[in-house]
């Protein structure tokens, strides 16, 4: 968006297709980003990479791709890095600057906001996710249902429901093999009879 904003500033009737390199050194961010297979929206993260190719299919500039390796002043001296390597270090430096700024006025935790070329967004509870996670949308569809029928079957109480944290113990349960969590599941069940 940056860079076709400085064309329509300084080259407003170039007729030729304008050539412009962008490096990174996370080499799956570059690869993604580039990437000639259809994009799933359960990749992740899928908001960002999928605003990228809609801000370079609008764009009237040829990208080019490049890797550059990073860190590489911890075991070269700077004089000996590449034009690329140097710039790398310079916006590495200038993102610790940025974290610190953030941690000293406790905003570590960014918002997830929708970008300029998205052209749609999920929320769940006013948060957008970056991508479909569909275990997040099967607990968005059955979870309330499930736990209105265990307080109506008495499952269940009010005063327990609301005690008890159901984003640890579905953590918990998910960390469990597949086997054990239907066994889980199935000695509930059996408890809930016996007591009847």
């Amino acid at each position: 968006m940056a860079v076709d904003w400085l064309l329509k500033q300084w080259f407003p009737n170039l007729s030729t297709c304008p050539k412009v390199r962008i490096a990174c050194d996370g080499l799956s961010a570059i690869e993604m980003a580039f990437k000639d297979r259809p994009l799933s929206p359960t990749d992740a993260p899928f908001d960002l990479v999928s605003s990228i190719w809609e801000a370079m299919l609008r764009s009237s500039v040829d990208w080019s791709p490049q890797h550059v390796y990073g860190h590489l002043d911890k075991s070269n001296l700077f004089d000996e890095l590449s034009w690329w390597e140097k710039r790398n270090l310079e916006v590495d430096g200038m993102a610790v600057e940025y974290r610190k700024e953030l941690e000293t006025a406790n905003h570590l935790i960014a918002p997830n906001p929708r970008f300029f070329t998205e052209l749609a967004a999920l929320y769940v509870a006013d948060t957008k996710q970056s991508r479909l996670d569909p275990q997040l949308i099967q607990e968005c569809v059955t979870l309330p249902a499930l736990r209105s029928r265990w307080r109506d079957k008495g499952t269940i109480s009010a005063e327990a429901e609301s005690e008890t944290a159901w984003d640890t113990l579905g953590r918990a349960m998910r960390s469990l093999p597949a086997g054990l969590q239907r066994w889980s599941i199935k000695l509930k069940n059996q408890k809930s009879k016996t007591k009847r």
